[in-house]
Parts: C-alpha cells; structure tokens; sequence
C-alpha cells in the first residue's frame, strides 16, 4: 500500500494505491456477471466503472473493487471521483482509490474484496449480514469525517473554478478554499471571519427571540418550561393551539406544531425532551408557511416555501402504503434526488396522525390530504417551493437588515407567514429562527440553483492560487539556490515561505522540522494566510513516492541527473504539474544567477 498525497503515475488527486492479491477462488469465476451481481445489490456504486470484459481476472477483479470501495466512500458524505486499477510491469493488478481521510479508504478497499467474495457465493440479490454490517460501520465513520453535503457543494464549486482545497488547520469540518492570502476557511457555508453574535443567536431560540424584538423585529410569543408542568400552564395562559421545541436543537428536532390538548402536549413535551435536557419552548402558533431566506453578504438571494410532508389518499392504500409510495422517489443519500428527504415513521409523525384520528393502517379518501408532520423542515421530508420573485420588498428588507445586525456572511432567516408576497405590517408574520450555518439545500432543492451555482456564491470573490515554484533534486543541489533566493525574497516579497531541505519559513518566522514529510510542510505554508508565494524543495524520490506537493505549480526546476525509476516517475508528475518545467544538466556548470531570476519570476507568477 502507498498514499499519495498529490499529483503521482496513477492520478491527478490524492490516491491510496494498494497491490490487488487476487481472490484464488474467483480466477475462474464469470467475472461479468459477477460484475452485474454487484451492480445490483448496490445501486449507483458502478456507475462509472468500465467494463470488465477481456480483462484479465485479477485486473478485473481489481477495477470492481476500486470502483465499489469509491461507491461506498460516496454513498453518505464525501467528493471523491478517482478509482482505477491497471496491470503492473511484474504482472500482478494494482488498484487506487482517492481518500478525504486515507485510514478509511484504506478501509473500504479491504472490505471490496470481502465483498467479491461474499456475493460471489450468494443466491442473486441476497447480501449477507456481516458485510451489511461492516459497511453500515465505514459509512458511519464517512458521516463523522468526510465534508458534509454543503462542504460538498461548495467543493464542487471550487473544482468547477479550478480553485484549490484543502483540509483546514482548524480540523474536522473546516475546509480552505484557496492557497495562503488568497484563501478562506469555512464550516459547512459559514466562513471563519463570522462574528460570534450572530453563531451565539443562531445556538439559543430564547436569547434570539429576544434579541429580534429589542431590534423590533416581529417574533413569536413564547415561553420556557423546565418540566410538563410548567409547559402545560404556559399552553393554558396562551390558548391553544401551541408549539413545543427544544431551546437548543435545530433541523426540526424534538419540534411539534399544532398541538390542542393536553394529551398531545404531554407526548410532544416527552419528544422535545428526547433531544435537549435544557430549557423548552412553548410558542404561540404563527399561522401561514414557513419560508427559509437566505441573506450572503448582506443581499437576499434565496426564499423558499417550506411545507410539511402529506400524502393524499386514494380510498385502496394506507397510510403507511402512501408514504412507502412517497419515499420510493426519495433517498437517504443527501446528494441524491435534489435533497428531498424521505419521511420517517417516527413517533412524531404517529403523534401527527393520530391528532387526526389516523394511523398508519388507516385508509384516506379519495383525494383526501393527509399531513405527516407539523414542521416542515426539508430534514424530516419538508416540500420545498421557490418563492424568491414573490417576497415583498418589506420582507426583503427586514431579513436584509436581521442579517446586518447579527454580523453573519451567510444566513439562514425562518419566517412564518400565510401570504410573503405582502407587506408584514399588512399580515401577521414572525421570524421563528435564525441559522448560522444554514442548510442551503433548500435553494438546491426547490430548483433555484444547482450544487456548483450556490457553492459558488457562498464561496465569493477573491479565492485564489498564490505562486508556488518547485525545485526538484538532491539536498545538495537544491542548496546552491537557497542563499541567493533568500537574500532576494526576503526584501523583495513579504510573507513569501520557503520549504527548503531542513526547515520551513513563512515571513520572518522558521520552523526547523527536517523529518516532516514535504507534502505536510507544503500543506502548512499553504494553509497559512499570511503566505503570498512559495518555493517548495523536493526530491525526486519524495515525489515518486508521496506524490506532487501541489497540484498545480507556475515553474518547476529540475536539478536531478541521475537516471533512475523514481526520477523518471518524478519528472513525468512534474511535467504534469508545472505550466512551465526549466530542465538543467545538474553535472555541468549550470547558471545559477539565470535560475535564481526565472525561480523570482516564478514566485510572482499565479496560475
């Protein structure tokens, strides 16, 4: 096994690259039907895989696997689109896979082949429990460190833009868009330069609340309960009907709309319960449609209608059939299907139900609708519809406005009212919520924008490369450069790094970290927002071995004349990568002053 962390032979992205040991009991196997097997147990998994037909069986073998083990990387959270297998000059099958996190991918790739073997023996259709089991556990640890669905838009974005990203030195779920000071670090779409009032506002429903009417802006009536007790007083004071949710919990979690009576407040208390052990809100039902506007940098750009999920019967199905039949055109996978969700038979939505003297077996009319939820949030099955040419200039204002005090870049703003295209001083309305990190599939999901169009706005202007030079060859020769490159780059380009032989400097700041492995120095520079250019120093056993330090490079000098596998792998990746490659005859005499001015040049030059 080997991990490329760049450009190598095999790909242009980072690739865990293993050596295939074919399965001995699958030499002799129908390896295309083997293929179709797989294909159907898992969906989508082989889309882009080629056929198997006339290649030999462990190549074969070799390219199933690939392909599937990307299928599983992808198949929750994740942007990979690299995996390919081909024969090796001693005969035997190689395979890559692309990684966001290399343990994992590590781990899918060992599971492929359990899989080859597993279906290989089975009845047609069947999937043996173990495996579904080991592959429920890969897919959990993508859910906990791959980019989420917005990261995933936003990385489309940047790859449509060509633009460079990386995981950010923040850690889990942050991601940098960009090299040094052309770059910005976001969680999902947030960007790190967000005030903290506006994430403090977003993670407490009271303090919001407040904050919105001291602003004079319309928000709900509500009050906080500790226990039922409290909460059912609070529902009395109020009148009927009410909404209960948790103070500190988003995505539709623990909420129940519509609630009439005390029973249904006691099992919509208890869920609530279920998901926050704080504080609960009883609210003051606002009537009309939920609507998520989305403010980036201070200008609406989104409005989408929010409604709950509803089947409508046709006098011969249940309810529980109805919903079946809904989820069919839906799907788990996030990235699927435009982000409709399917609907859940969860015991809010038996509590919705049942306040409606249904349940799952019962049998709706003909034409008769049957909501499943009070929320509509798209988390729990929500119908999106796109709504921003009908906001009323009114309402557009006041989410601009919200947006401006809270000091938020991107921001989610939930507002309820029965008619948005009036004025709210003409209809009753209230803003229920604001969110920090808002989930901006709604505007995928309604039709207004594709994943790249949004990912691009959210991202803005300004992203970029910096110039990277790279000189490859021995310790010694690069040496020669250092001294002269220093003296110039230090008075002619603040905050220009060097990952030289044995240290690392940004600035006027130097790292001494001789055994850190190039790729991770270069990462560091890179990721650094004070960096304006870089000169990386690498060898060309490095290269061969770990890949390019960067995808992309304005110049690269080669230094290296001794002929050998790994510099003849090196210089191929380098030709790869570098707009322009400057080649010297490091035996003879060579022009270190001429150097010294194209590798200045360089650093001036972005590509």
């Amino acid at each position: 096994m080997r991990v490329y962390s760049g450009p190598n032979e095999y790909s242009a992205r980072p690739v865990v690259v293993m050596e295939w040991i074919a399965d001995a009991g699958l030499l002799g196997a129908d390896l295309a039907a083997l293929e179709h097997r797989v294909r159907q147990a898992y969906p989508g998994w082989l889309d882009d895989c080629p056929s198997v037909g006339g290649l030999p069986s462990s190549h074969a073998q070799a390219l199933i696997a690939a392909h599937w083990a990307k299928g599983l990387l992808n198949s929750v959270r994740g942007l990979i689109d690299v995996a390919g297998a081909a024969t090796s000059e001693s005969g035997r099958a190689v395979l890559w896979v692309g990684y966001h996190v290399p343990d994992i991918t590590v781990r899918a790739i060992h599971l492929s082949l359990e899989m080859l073997s597993a279906l290989s023996s089975m009845v047609p259709g069947m999937v043996d429990a173990a495996l579904k089991q080991r592959v429920a556990t890969v897919q959990s640890q993508c859910r906990q460190r791959h980019p989420d669905y917005v990261a995933r838009m936003l990385m489309l974005a940047a790859r449509a833009d060509d633009l460079p990203v990386q995981p950010s030195p923040a850690g889990h779920r942050f991601w940098q868009y960009g090299w040094g000071c052309r770059s910005r670090t976001f969680l999902e779409a947030s960007p790190a330069t967000d005030g903290i009032l506006g994430h403090r506002l977003a993670r407490d429903k009271v303090m919001v609340n407040g904050f919105l009417r001291r602003l004079g802006f319309p928000a709900t009536d509500q009050w906080l309960a500790k226990d039922l007790g409290e909460a059912t007083a609070h529902a009395h004071r109020m009148g009927w009907p009410v909404v209960i949710k948790p103070a500190d919990s988003g995505q539709g979690r623990g909420v129940t709309v519509g609630i009439g009576s005390d029973l249904e407040l006691a099992g919509a208390f208890a869920a609530a319960r279920r998901h926050s052990p704080g504080w609960i809100i009883v609210e003051r039902v606002v009537e009309g449609f939920d609507h998520r506007l989305l403010v980036l940098r201070g200008r609406l750009i989104g409005a989408t209608r929010r409604e709950p999920p509803a089947v409508v019967g046709d006098g011969v199905h249940s309810v529980g059939q109805l919903v079946d039949a809904l989820n069919r055109d839906r799907s788990v996978v996030p990235m699927a299907e435009r982000f409709i969700r399917p609907v859940e038979k969860v015991p809010a939505v038996r509590q919705h139900l049942a306040a409606q003297g249904l349940d799952f077996d019962s049998v709706p009319a003909g034409g008769q609708r049957v909501p499943l939820r009070g929320n509509a949030n798209l988390s729990t099955g929500g119908i999106p519809t796109f709504v921003l040419p009908q906001v009323h200039p009114d309402i557009r204002a006041m989410a601009e406005s919200i947006a401006a005090n809270v000091d938020l870049d991107c921001v989610g703003i939930d507002y309820i009212t029965t008619d948005i295209s009036r004025s709210c001083r003409d209809v009753r309305g209230a803003v229920v919520e604001i969110n920090a990190t808002p989930g901006i599939d709604a505007h995928i999901a309604d039709g207004q924008f594709s994943a790249a169009a949004i990912g691009k706005l959210v991202l803005g202007p300004g992203l970029g490369r910096i110039p990277v030079v790279v000189v490859i060859g021995s310790t010694a020769r690069q040496a020669a450069l250092v001294d002269p490159v220093m003296r110039r780059a230090e008075a002619a380009k603040p905050g220009w790094a060097l990952v030289g032989p044995t240290f690392t400097t940004i600035g006027a700041y130097r790292f001494t970290d001789p055994h850190e492995p190039v790729f991770r120095r270069a990462a560091k520079v890179l990721s650094n927002g004070q960096c304006t250019s870089a000169l990386l120093m690498v060898q060309p056993n490095e290269i061969a071995t770990q890949g390019f330090p960067v995808d992309r490079c304005a110049l690269a000098i080669w230094l290296e004349d001794e002929a050998t596998p790994e510099s003849a792998v090196a210089l191929a990746v380098a030709a790869r990568c570098a707009r322009q490659m400057v080649v010297v005859d490091a035996g003879s005499d060579w022009p270190v002053d001429t150097l010294v001015e194209q590798l200045m040049g360089g650093l001036n030059d972005p590509v």
